[in-house]
């Protein structure tokens, strides 16, 4: 499975790299339904909406960040980072909403 939950949106055969979409503080992946499948038409690739540990889908919740002391960006950016693997993805473009954007 997925190290984290998503939502993609547009073609997923594209060869340009996914626009990887981060959300803010207390946000989830569908922060973004209403961009998301525009870029993804727009700029004719896919689009991918994570929820960030311990956000969003209760599938998310990471055992070792169980308090705010516990919760850092570099665990969050190395769950992005194990789920760009899980995908096969090794380039992309990122974009983020507010504490996104530090992840």
């Amino acid at each position: 499975p997925s190290p984290l939950t998503y939502v993609s949106y547009g073609d997923e055969t594209s060869t340009k790299p996914p626009i990887l979409l981060l959300h803010g503080l207390l946000g989830n992946s569908k922060n973004f339904a209403s961009i998301a499948p525009i870029l993804a038409s727009e700029h004719s690739r896919l689009v991918i909406s994570l929820d960030l540990p311990n956000h969003g889908s209760p599938g998310n919740w990471d055992p070792d960040m169980t308090s705010t002391s516990e919760i850092t960006y570099e665990k969050m950016s190395k769950r992005v980072f194990d789920f760009l693997d899980w995908a096969g993805i090794d380039k992309c473009v990122v974009m983020g909403h507010s504490m996104g954007g530090k992840v």
